[in-house]
């Protein structure tokens, strides 16, 4: 009977002994998935902080709608208008190294404890008042105002702003109709509002002026 039981014993974990080495196993191998995962979501969260001078990225959704003001020729109400688009400062912002990081570009002194940048999306808002401003000089027969070179390396500077962009938005087109203004459709924008308060709030200059330094 001793024996009969020795053997019934040795034959159960013979026959269950692969069955815990399995389920073990993988018990193991999620278990370092689950870590795995963990540490990617934990860098992820905890990785290196953006510098307290890097503009604000958050995207927002937006209709395009029609604001024929822009599109008006000058005067104290059109002009108002635009001023309101420019941040005091003119998009130029002081930036303190306090971290000792700074990027490699081009001209850029990286030996000086503040440097001064500007935000591109206000450069390019300049740019597009100096062409509205030539095209209105032009229009009035007063060529002799329109400062062809900045004129230009503007018209090149928009393009490109245009291009990287790239807003992939789809403009559907209607029927019987040639063609389509754009408005009323939705586009994933970056928040102006909140680069518009960063710009601010860090501006170099209190010069307001959509002509100003560039």
């Amino acid at each position: 009977m001793h024996n009969l039981l020795e053997h019934k014993a040795g034959s159960g974990r013979a026959r269950w002994s692969p069955r815990l080495s399995i389920a073990l196993s993988l018990s193991v191998l999620l278990n370092i998935a689950l870590i795995a995962a963990l540490a990617i979501i934990l860098r992820g969260r905890h990785g290196p902080s953006r510098p307290s001078w890097m503009p604000p990225e958050r995207v927002d959704k937006h209709i395009f709608l029609s604001q024929p003001i822009f599109g008006q020729g000058p005067n104290v109400t059109t002009e108002d208008r635009w001023a309101m688009l420019m941040p005091k400062g003119n998009g130029w912002i002081n930036v303190t190294i306090d971290n000792g990081v700074l990027p490699y570009m081009p001209g850029l002194d990286r030996s000086l404890p503040e440097q001064k940048a500007r935000l591109s999306v206000f450069h390019q808002l300049h740019c597009l008042y100096i062409a509205r401003d030539a095209f209105v000089q032009a229009r009035d027969g007063h060529l002799e105002r329109v400062h062809v070179d900045h004129l230009s390396d503007c018209w090149d500077y928009l393009r490109q702003g245009i291009m990287c962009a790239g807003d992939a938005t789809l403009e559907w087109k209607q029927a019987n109709a040639s063609g389509g203004e754009g408005w009323g459709y939705q586009h994933m924008c970056k928040d102006y509002a909140l680069l518009f308060m960063f710009a601010e709030q860090y501006r170099a200059t209190e010069e307001h002026s959509l002509r100003g330094e560039y």
